[in-house]
């Protein structure tokens, strides 16, 4: 049988970032080592991530009428990524993040969503007329949650699959939760939906049950350097990643979820496609930026 089309919804951004030797505090100012601009945006992330891994994708998204735009646009569609969904605004600006990477490859971030919150459900009408096209739907948090809560009730209906990255942090409800297949959260968004602190293996073995409880059938949360822990019904346990020397870890989630669906979309068995997903995950964070950090699915399978 043929794949079907991703369907990706989510933000696009443009990432400034800024690198340093420590963090600031609070009141202090810092000088950097060095400025570089970067396409982002945890939805085009990981549309990226999917097209490199061989994926056709479809991306729902919003920007700007700007040159930040613009510009996004053009290298999503230079990715081979169909834009045809993403709307553009002409009162609001692309969404940015302000990015610092410290010593060790470790970040923050301030997000301006910008046009990123006016993706409401209202622009998805089109999309959803051609459901039938996809099988899996991937999404994330830096959208309004009436969006969320709106596909995930699509999904539900129309019986797809939907992948939900839950970043960043913040409570989900039981509706929505029980409407998706598959959560990929981290340490911190794991504990915002189910309120356990998750700091190892076991306290991420008690997250994911409780998870899994409300409805979802299979629960990844990212452990950073130590790999990923895995709940379903046919296997619960770690899964470890390579070892590297991280650079920027600034697109590491993005790039395993967009890996990850875009394996299971081809037919590849959930514990071998997370193996390759930590893999493209590893060499992301080896290198700078977000996009530009993607490996190409030759460098991973």
């Amino acid at each position: 049988m043929m794949k079907k089309d991703l369907l990706i919804i989510g933000s696009t951004n443009i990432d400034l970032v800024v690198y340093s030797d420590t963090f600031p505090k609070k009141g202090e100012t810092l000088t950097g080592t060095h400025f570089q601009q970067f396409f982002g945006g945890k939805g085009a992330n990981q549309a990226v991530a999917a097209a490199k891994m061989g994926s056709q994708v479809t991306f729902v998204s919003c920007v700007g009428n700007d040159i930040h735009g613009e510009s996004a646009l053009q290298h999503l569609q230079e990715n081979h990524i169909d834009t045809r969904f993403v709307a553009v605004d002409k009162q609001v600006p692309t969404g940015v993040a302000m990015i610092n990477i410290g010593d060790g490859g470790d970040n923050k971030i301030i997000v301006v969503p910008g046009a990123n919150g006016v993706l409401k459900p209202a622009h998805l009408g089109a999309v959803v007329e051609k459901m039938a096209d996809y099988e899996y739907i991937v999404m994330q948090l830096e959208v309004p949650m009436e969006t969320i809560a709106f596909m995930a009730d699509v999904a539900g209906r129309y019986q797809k699959k939907l992948i939900l990255n839950p970043a960043p942090a913040q409570p989900l409800s039981d509706q929505v939760l029980a409407n998706c297949y598959m959560l990929t959260p981290n340490e911190t968004e794991a504990e915002a939906i189910c309120g356990l602190p998750v700091t190892d293996a076991q306290s991420a073995g008690k997250a994911a049950q409780q998870i899994r409880a409300k409805g979802v059938e299979v629960v990844i949360i990212t452990l950073g350097e130590n790999g990923v822990f895995v709940s379903c019904e046919s296997f619960e346990g770690m899964v470890p990643c390579p070892k590297v020397t991280a650079v920027d870890t600034t697109a590491a989630g993005d790039t395993f979820t967009g890996a990850l669906t875009a394996f299971l979309n081809e037919g590849i068995a959930l514990e071998n496609a997370v193996v390759l997903a930590n893999k493209a995950a590893s060499i992301a964070v080896t290198r700078a930026g977000a996009q530009a950090s993607i490996p190409l699915r030759s460098e991973v399978v």
